[in-house]
């Protein structure tokens, strides 16, 4: 990227834009993504002058996805969760009303260790705006048993209606068998299902 348009972005979004393409290039060599696709990954960052808040989400996603790669218990993987965490908030000040930037903000708050109170409200922030979104289902089933006991009644709620929105999924049930595995998971699954006893016999068959 030439000074010229450097000149051209804030100092923020100058170091979005690096940053990203740095990290995609390590990303490639990480988890052996085609060069080329990488590459055009990478053009394509550089050319974007003023981010709009889903491209700092989806930048920041691909942060979290490295420090995933990374191995979380590495100071090299809370960096990149840090500048994720960094953008989601940028793009979060631009459209506070983004369920998946808060879904994905209560993901990096628990991998890196912030209170639990922190994580409760940008997940139960992320139910106020969007209590039913199909498409985030399976994350947020997958957080909750980490904050379910600091969930109130109102938002268990939704989590378990999630539970039964993808149970008809096969991938989606692939998930859950792993939900099921934790202890608070498992509950989760069997109150989302206590008011059917034959569905709930079924899940429970399904489970072993």
């Amino acid at each position: 990227m030439t000074l010229t348009v450097l000149g051209a972005l804030s100092l923020y979004d100058a170091y979005t834009v690096w940053s990203a393409g740095t990290m995609l290039k390590r990303m490639s060599r990480s988890t052996k993504l085609e060069p080329a696709m990488t590459e055009r990954a990478v053009v394509t960052l550089e050319s974007l002058v003023r981010p709009s808040p889903e491209q700092m989400s989806d930048v920041a996603r691909l942060h979290m996805e490295v420090a995933g790669v990374l191995g979380l218990e590495l100071p090299e993987a809370l960096a990149e969760l840090v500048t994720a965490e960094i953008l989601l908030r940028r793009a979060l000040a631009q459209a506070p009303a983004s369920a998946l930037a808060w879904t994905r903000l209560t993901y990096i708050l628990l991998a890196r260790g912030a209170p639990a109170t922190q994580a409760i409200s940008a997940f139960e922030t992320s139910l106020l705006f969007a209590p039913s979104d199909r498409t985030l289902a399976q994350a947020r089933i997958t957080i909750a048993p980490a904050i379910w006991h600091g969930l109130t009644p109102r938002y268990r709620a939704h989590v378990m209606r999630a539970v039964q929105l993808v149970w008809g999924d096969d991938s989606a049930r692939r998930m859950l068998r792993e939900i099921w595995r934790d202890r608070v998971g498992q509950l989760i699954i069997r109150r989302a299902f206590e008011d059917s006893p034959r569905n709930l016999a079924r899940v429970i068959d399904y489970f072993g």
